[in-house]
């Protein structure tokens, strides 16, 4: 998911943090495609719920931390590259997508953020709930 400008991210996690996004974004991944490929499963309604959804990026403070090779030269800034996407980016990110998702968190700043991915996101259903309201409809 792509965006304009340096998201806000909570500091979060440690040397494990990379190794456990890139595991559930393979898992999400392959439960997504066993949905889009059995026929007999098709028809099901996906959901995607992440009950510590958080900012949606996770600042490491560290940035051997990140992976992902660089495309371009003039883009190694440092402070771009201690963020992560956190489990809900990994979660938009999966094609096919899930057809509805429900992301909770506590905090107001970082539902303020997961507000901005809603906006950027083509998903199916995505809703945001604030630990403080009751889900009590999807």
């Amino acid at each position: 998911m792509q965006t304009s400008s340096v998201p806000t991210a909570q500091t979060f996690g440690g040397s494990w943090t990379a190794t456990k996004l890139k595991i559930l974004k393979g898992y999400l991944q392959s439960y997504s495609n066993i949905f889009a490929a059995n026929e007999k499963a098709r028809f099901f309604n996906t959901f995607y719920v992440d009950a510590f959804a958080g900012s949606g990026y996770i600042k490491t403070g560290d940035p051997s931390l990140i992976s992902e090779p660089q495309l371009f030269d003039g883009f190694n800034d440092v402070e771009a590259q201690e963020f992560l996407e956190g489990s809900a980016v990994c979660a938009l990110e999966v094609e096919p997508p899930f057809k509805n998702y429900l992301f909770i968190e506590r905090s107001q700043a970082r539902c303020a953020e997961l507000k901005k991915l809603k906006r950027n996101s083509l998903a199916g259903h995505l809703r945001l709930r604030s630990c403080r309201e009751t889900p009590t409809k999807f």
